[in-house]
């Protein structure tokens, strides 16, 4: 046994160049699958998740992608009643993996009142990134995004003209 083959379990530098171009080629092959559909909603793909009824049948709805433990939606909270205090707006629907009472109790304490909470549990989903608001068409196709904790106060204004709109 060769000192190569001791070192790495290959038996020559053409063996390790085919290895690494296997691996270069799967590596390539991830990379282009996590950034592609499967890396989460976005504006105009369709979200077919959601249960029969999740959706206005006319007009839109504001979809809240929320996890109970995420830091950033807690933070977000206060938005979140802000926006559903809104007297005439569009329905609004929180979304999460965590079942709907645990989601309840956390909005009920912040005084957030959806119209709507659903839970898709463990289901395969493109829900990706918390918070997530989408903006939805009744057919599902989604209109606009906003990712993460609203911090600027421009970002707050369009998502208050899309709830009022």
């Amino acid at each position: 046994m060769g000192w190569l083959q001791r070192l790495t379990g290959f038996r020559s530098l053409q063996s390790i160049a085919a290895m690494s171009l296997a691996l270069a080629v799967a590596l390539s092959s991830w990379s282009v699958l996590s950034s592609g559909s499967d890396a989460g909603y976005g504006a105009g793909d369709v979200v077919v998740e959601l249960p029969e009824g999740t959706l206005a049948p006319s007009g839109r709805t504001l979809i809240i992608y929320f996890k109970p433990d995420c830091v950033a939606c807690l933070e977000s909270l206060e938005f979140y009643r802000h926006l559903t205090s809104i007297k005439e707006r569009v329905p609004i629907v929180f979304v999460s993996r965590s079942k709907v009472v645990d989601v309840s109790k956390v909005l009920s304490q912040a005084a957030v009142v959806p119209n709507r909470i659903v839970s898709i549990g463990d289901r395969p989903a493109r829900f990706r990134q918390s918070p997530k608001l989408m903006l939805l068409a009744p057919d599902g196709l989604i209109l606009r995004v906003w990712v993460g904790r609203l911090e600027d106060t421009a970002s707050q204004d369009e998502v208050v003209r899309a709830v009022q709109g």
